[in-house]
Parts: structure tokens; C-alpha cells; sequence
């Protein structure tokens, strides 16, 4: 029997996770498991602040932690209260990730000073947040090409140092990567009211691979 779908939340035109399986509630908090997962993401970035400390370039970790608190609190915005702005926020926060971990290997690569660093992490997360202001959904314009830097700067310079803690960030993402393709409403793995979320456990296994794939970028940029 296919899963139920999650129902519209009467009374206020907005975007909400539907596709994200857990059942869509009214009140504040909408999808109230995929909400409290979110903020693991803020785990992980203050924990890569606090760890950064100790970096020989602590001023690289702070936008790379601060685009891992603020996918955190965006995509409370946007499994919590919900609206166009928890949709922009969400995006927002997609859209830093990945700019704050391209502009960090192009650091690495092309050993570039903090200034341009912070520059560099500045335009783009503006660029992304202004796109997604006047047209959302197009955060996979940004994402795409940006992770595709964040990855590919491994194959034009490897670095042996951070590998370890790169590969068991890759798995835990793609590990998570299947439980949420899975997952998704109308998924074989979805239950909009069981107690099992795939996009739940997507949220914490991402936050870790995260935390690692960044631990080890910030590192080798330093």
C-alpha cells in the first residue's frame, strides 16, 4: 500500500517539506522529527568553530562553520514554521555549504590570503541568496557546479592529509543519500506518521560527513 500523503496545511499559501514524507501538522513546528534532526547541523558547526580554534588559519573555519549553522537554522525554518522564507532560508543555507567548501579548496589549491577567501565566500552566498530571493527553486544552479569544485579540487591535487576523515564523510553522505532518496513521499521506505524518518536520519548523517569532508578542507587550506 503506497504511504499516504502528507495533507496541506489550510489557511496560508506557503512551501512546505511535503516531499520530505513525515506528515505536514498545523502549528509552528510542521514535520516536528525532521525539525529537531535540522539542528544537527548547528552541532556540527559549532563543533568545527570550537575545533577550528586550534587551526593555523582559524579565520578560514569561520565561514565554512557558520554556512553549517545556518543550513542548520534554515532547514528548521523550513521543516518547522514553513513559508517562503523558511524556503529561502533552507536554500540559502544549501547554496553557502557549497560555496564556503569550493571557495576552501580553491584556497588549498591556489594558496589564497583570508581577505579573499572571506571575499570570495561573501559574493557567492550573496549572489545565491539574491538569486533565490527574486526566483526560488534554482539553488541546484548554484550547488551543482560549486560542489562539483569542492570535490574535483581532490583529483587536480590530492592531498594525503584529512583522506581518512574525507572518506568516511563521503560514505556517511552517501549512505544518507540513499536513506533519503528512499524515504521520500510515495518512497518504499516512507511512513508520513511512523516514527522512522529517512529525512531525519539524511539530516544526521549528512551533518556528520559534513563536519568531516570540512574538518579536512579547512585543514589542508591552512
Amino acid at each position: 500500500m503506497a504511504p499516504a500523503p502528507s495533507p496541506e496545511v489550510p489557511g496560508r499559501e506557503r512551501f512546505v517539506a511535503a516531499s520530505d514524507c513525515e506528515r505536514v501538522r498545523t502549528g509552528l513546528v510542521t514535520q516536528p522529527v525532521n525539525t529537531a534532526t535540522s539542528l544537527a547541523y548547528v552541532v556540527a558547526g559549532v563543533a568545527l568553530a570550537a575545533r577550528g580554534r586550534r587551526r593555523p588559519r582559524p579565520a578560514l573555519v569561520g565561514p565554512v562553520a557558520g554556512a553549517l549553522v545556518l543550513n542548520g537554522v534554515g532547514s528548521v525554518a523550513y521543516h518547522g514554521p514553513g513559508g517562503r522564507w523558511g524556503k529561502w532560508l533552507h536554500d540559502t543555507g544549501l547554496v553557502a555549504m557549497s560555496a564556503t567548501l569550493a571557495v576552501a579548496a580553491l584556497a588549498r589549491v591556489r594558496d589564497w590570503e583570508d581577505r579573499r577567501v572571506h571575499v570570495a565566500d561573501a559574493a557567492l552566498v550573496a549572489a545565491g541568496a539574491g538569486a533565490l530571493a527574486v526566483r526560488p527553486g534554482v539553488e541546484l544552479a548554484f550547488v551543482a557546479p560549486l560542489g562539483i569544485v569542492a570535490v574535483g579540487h581532490e583529483l587536480v591535487r590530492p592531498s594525503p592529509s584529512g583522506r581518512g576523515r574525507r572518506l568516511v564523510g563521503g560514505a556517511l553522505l552517501t549512505v544518507g543519500a540513499v536513506v533519503q532518496a528512499r524515504s521520500r513521499t510515495g518512497g518504499p521506505w516512507c511512513r508520513p506518521d511512523g516514527p522512522f524518518h529517512g529525512h531525519g536520519l539524511w539530516h544526521l548523517l549528512s551533518a556528520a560527513g559534513l563536519y568531516l569532508v570540512a574538518d579536512a578542507s579547512v585543514a589542508d587550506a591552512g
